[in-house]
């Protein structure tokens, strides 16, 4: 299991729900700048998004998009308001994924924090290889298949390796009547994320 302290993981994952249409679409996310509230999330989870609701270890905060990139199914969520208490996860160490070997896939319920267990944790496993496609016009070259069954609600969440920092990012749609699910390892999210300009 992942060695951060449970308190620091659990103030550094959100649930999003975004109000798509009329359908409320629920995905997770990661605080990567906790003094400028930025969440990373999957761009599918949000986009055409009318309102966000970002629920984290404190309150429920309004979010905006302030960048995405489609190809790679990444998307930045900045809260409203900004709150003290959020944790940035930290970013793996070396960058890598070890395919083969179990990481912890967390995420958390949506809506207000209560009495029962708000962090859910899932182990997962990463296969080598390329994941097939997501969905029509993502490119996400750099994704490997991933392994567990995460619900759609866990599109966006942090995958902690043994040192407790991040390792990548699950990404799972549904398509076609089945589930697809990937991993974007943080290399990949590193780099499109300097390219990109909130």
């Amino acid at each position: 299991a992942a060695t951060t302290p449970a308190g620091r993981v659990d103030l550094g994952v959100v649930a999003v729900t975004a109000r798509i249409g009329a359908d409320l679409v629920q995905s997770s996310g990661v605080v990567l700048d906790a003094d400028r509230g930025l969440v990373l999330t999957t761009a599918h989870g949000v986009w055409g998004a009318r309102s966000l609701k970002v629920s984290t270890g404190i309150a429920v905060l309004h979010g905006r998009i302030v960048a995405r990139d489609a190809c790679d199914d990444l998307a930045v969520v900045e809260t409203q308001p900004r709150l003290p208490g959020l944790v940035a996860v930290r970013p793996s160490a070396d960058g890598t994924l070890l395919t083969g070997r179990p990481i912890v896939a967390a995420r958390r319920r949506s809506g207000l924090p209560s009495r029962g267990p708000e962090l859910l944790t899932q182990r997962v496993t990463v296969k080598p290889g390329a994941a097939p496609a997501l969905l029509p016009g993502l490119r996400a070259r750099r994704t490997m298949t991933l392994e567990g069954a995460l619900p759609a609600a866990a599109s966006g969440a942090p995958l902690l390796g043994a040192d407790g920092r991040l390792a990548g990012m699950a990404q799972v749609v549904q398509r076609g009547g089945r589930t697809v699910r990937a991993v974007l390892p943080w290399d990949a999210i590193g780099s499109r994320l300097r390219e990109l300009k909130p």
